[in-house]
Order: structure tokens, then sequence, then C-alpha cells
């Protein structure tokens, strides 16, 4: 754990993660519709609700749900404004 703090101190993680949004923002909206529509509409059995998707219930079936944009997500968006 310590091995993990020591790299831009405490807050190290929260500059990063701050990195990638800043870098999504200067990518603009398309990377983000890009992403959503290759990995969430194609791959992922979870319906987006933090892209303000639907559920996508069936019936006799327990909807899945997204919450927040997993790791692969940004990934794919941050890539696709490269």
């Amino acid at each position: 754990m310590v091995e993990f703090f020591s790299k831009g101190g405490k807050l190290g993680a929260a500059k990063r993660q701050m990195g990638r949004v800043q870098k999504l923002i200067e990518n603009g909206e398309e990377s983000v519709q890009k992403a959503e529509e290759e990995l969430c509409r194609v791959r992922c059995g979870k319906s987006p609700l933090w892209a303000g998707k639907k559920c996508r219930a069936e019936v006799g079936r327990i909807p899945l749900v997204c919450v927040e944009p997993c790791p692969i997500f940004w990934d794919v968006a941050l890539a696709s404004g490269s």
C-alpha cells in the first residue's frame, strides 16, 4: 500500500483520475458516444444508466444496470479521441 501512495503522494490516484476526465473533456462528446456505442451497446449486457439510457429489461430476466463508466469504457473512450 505504501508503494501505491508513493507515486505522486497521497493524491496521486486522484490526480490521475482528474487527468483522465480532463482528457475526455478535451476529446469531446463524440468520443464518449463512440465508446458507448462500441462497448456498452455491443459488448456489454448492462444498461448504462450513467449515460441516460433506459434499462434494457427483458421478460423473465433480472436487468443488469451500470451506474458509472467502467475502466474498460475509459480505455476505449480515451483511445477513440487520440
